[in-house]
């Protein structure tokens, strides 16, 4: 016959004594148990009418949450006494006047936190199994819960990827999509299976856990023998002290009222001129300022935490006042001072990049001076002088080659005095560079990004109109090649077709598919140099945009948090069986099965899951061959900054807190 089974939740730091103590806590189902405490049992007559109370009494109340959220919070299931620790004498059980004293267990703690269950009858032959989870009470003063899935650093609902929807991008993505959709057609599928009651109830137990510390506290404080008060703990005393107190509270909130909020609130309406002018658009087509500079990204992104700030302060100020708001409370809390660590360390690092770069501002001016005339200017028409006179070794078509060579010169030219424009402004846009490191090391890194695509735009001319005649001449080529082989591409239905041609057609085709297909060489070799500086170009870029990235979302709170106390960052739940030694088992004893119960910590990876994420999306968009066949073909790959940035504004609401919103949580009627 088989034995019942039975489980059992312990708490480890319940020392082993010799004097008789109630086991309180919570009876989940028929046979499950969860120990919250093991009080003394001199203790029973003041607990008893605590126990069984359907009012919220006094004693349970001052920590302002009431005993009815606690029962909500953990199953609607009142807290009972549950056994008896170490209750040996007969009398001693016959006095605590408890009901159901059949149905209580029968525990011994020989040594610490390993209870042993006494059989309720020795004599019988069918025995108990117990299945004891041994489990540390986390201190919710520290911030420390149990939870079954790993915690969320990011907002509910901005964990997806965003939705690519031009062409190209569809293009990209769509053998994937196909891939993963065969995939899961062809892989099996289990049939899903009901869960029993005892698995969907390790949630109660683990809210019940949370809230044990607490309880506990509660329960020993409200049973226990009234001290020898001080003066200071007289009526008097304390109302006087209270009273002061709360007039001090009083003059704080109306100076905060006074002063603080309606700056804020001024100081809100300008962001939104701000947030207007950063989101314009002169039309549909068009993208907006933040889409197109980092500085204008980065503007929005700071003002943005800085409207998001009130309302997080007062989301982890309102959750921390009930029993159940833990796991709701900490990612709020992580996210609120996360932002500030970053954007105090920001203006700190900033702070001192911009001294250094005022402190050595002639040297700077000097080397910007000398970069941009080798690099910019020299540089680029040198590359176009050799690319006309066979490079490498390639002889290419001269008249065509001079043709590029002679168009290259002369932007070149023309842009080298706006660059010369630009050197005579160096002091100034090196001090605008210092200053703003006053405002964070973000917007330093912001504007030198800027200042790269600006400095480069002669480069990315070269490459937009060599890519244009690239793409015409090669798919120029491409229908010629159809047409040599009597055949057509149906724009329509997106196939190739048969047609026919009569002898003229195919002749002017033929001629001319020779003669372009001789100068193919001197358009590609062009084209490909002038690539692979936008390519050297979008790198530099990418490095700067990366490091703001991790400037303005480094998990650097929650990597503390983890370092410091890792149970603060639940991962999980982790669950080890540990070894017993059956020699050391008594006769009269139910079988016990010793499990360890420990909050698993949040995985790094996890942390970073955001940057994977980006990592995924840039291999997609600039390292899959996706993208080598659109460079080959000579189609436009835009740097969809708003795209690949989007992810990590994972923290932030998907729109600014709006201010009747700001109204309302800061309680101001308009």
């Amino acid at each position: 016959m088989q034995q019942p089974l039975s489980r059992v939740f312990w708490p480890k730091n319940i020392p082993p004594s010799n004097t008789p103590r109630l086991l309180i806590g919570w009876k989940t189902n028929h046979n499950d148990y969860l120990i919250v405490s093991a009080l003394h049992i001199d203790r029973a007559p003041a607990l008893m009418p605590l126990l069984l109370s359907e009012d919220n009494p006094a004693h349970l109340t001052s920590a302002k949450k009431s005993l009815h959220e606690l029962y909500a919070a953990c199953g609607n299931s009142k807290l009972s006494v549950l056994g008896l620790l170490d209750v040996s004498a007969q009398q001693d059980i016959l006095r605590l006047n408890l009901p159901s004293k059949k149905q209580l267990l029968r525990v011994s703690l020989p040594t610490r936190s390993r209870p042993l269950f006494h059989s309720h009858a020795p004599e019988a032959a069918l025995h108990f199994v117990y299945h004891v989870f041994l489990y540390s009470r986390p201190n919710p003063r520290r911030l420390q819960f149990f939870s079954i899935d790993p915690i969320q650093l990011e907002l509910p609902g901005r964990q997806s990827v965003p939705v690519m929807y031009h062409d190209y991008e569809k293009s990209i993505i769509d053998h994937r999509a196909r891939q993963a959709l065969l995939n899961s057609l062809i892989l099996p599928h289990a049939p899903a299976r009901a869960l029993s009651v005892q698995e969907t109830s390790l949630d109660v137990f683990v809210l019940q856990i949370n809230c044990a510390h607490e309880v506990d506290q509660v329960l020993t404080s409200a049973t226990a023998s009234p001290a020898h008060s001080s003066i200071l703990s007289r009526p008097e005393f304390t109302f006087f002290f209270s009273t002061l107190w709360s007039y001090f509270i009083l003059v704080l909130t109306f100076l905060f009222k006074l002063i603080f909020i309606p700056s804020f609130l001024l100081l809100r309406c300008s962001f939104e001129i701000l947030f207007a002018i950063l989101e314009y658009r002169i039309s549909s087509s068009y993208s907006s300022l933040k889409e197109i500079s980092a500085t204008a990204m980065q503007l929005d992104l700071r003002l943005q935490q800085l409207c998001y700030l009130p309302s997080q302060y007062v989301a982890i100020s309102t959750k921390n006042k009930s029993w159940r708001s833990l796991q709701d409370f900490q990612p709020d809390y992580i996210r609120f001072y996360n932002t500030l660590w970053l954007i105090t360390n920001d203006v700190i690092i900033g702070t001192g990049f911009g001294a250094l770069v005022l402190n050595n501002k002639e040297a700077i001016v000097a080397w910007i001076t000398v970069t941009v005339n080798s690099l910019l200017i020299k540089l680029p028409r040198n590359l176009i002088v050799w690319l006309m006179d066979a490079p490498a070794g390639i002889k290419l078509n001269i008249q065509l080659a001079e043709f590029f060579g002679e168009l290259c010169l002369w932007i070149n030219d023309a842009n080298a005095q706006f660059l010369k424009f630009l050197i005579g402004y160096a002091p100034l846009i090196v001090t605008i560079v210092g200053y703003s490191g006053y405002l964070g090391l973000t917007f330093s890194l912001s504007l030198i990004s800027d200042l790269v695509s600006l400095f480069t735009l002669h480069i990315y001319s070269y490459f937009v109109s060599s890519a244009r005649f690239y793409h015409m001449h090669t798919n120029t080529l491409i229908s010629l090649f159809h047409l040599f082989r009597g055949k057509r591409r149906n724009v329509l239905r997106n196939r190739i077709d048969s047609c026919d041609y009569d002898l003229d057609q195919q002749l002017a085709g033929t001629l001319l598919f020779i003669v372009l297909g001789f100068l193919w060489l001197t358009v590609f070799v062009f084209y490909a140099a002038f690539a692979i500086s936008r390519i050297i170009i979008i790198s530099v870029n990418a490095l700067l945009e990366l490091s703001l990235a991790f400037c303005n979302h480094f998990p650097l709170f929650a990597l503390m948090l983890r370092v410091k106390d890792s149970k603060r960052l639940p991962g999980g739940l982790k669950f080890k069986i540990l070894p017993t030694d059956a020699s050391k088992v008594e006769t009269g004893y139910d079988t016990v099965i010793y499990i360890s119960m420990e909050s698993k910590p949040l995985e790094v990876s996890s942390m970073f899951r955001q940057y994977i994420a980006l990592w995924e999306i840039m291999k997609v968009y600039y390292m899959s061959f996706q993208v080598i066949k659109l460079f080959s073909f000579g189609k436009y790959v835009p740097m969809r900054r708003n795209r690949l940035y989007s992810l990590l504004y994972s923290t932030l609401p998907e729109k600014p807190v709006s201010i009747p919103e700001l109204l309302k949580l800061l309680k101001i009627t308009q």
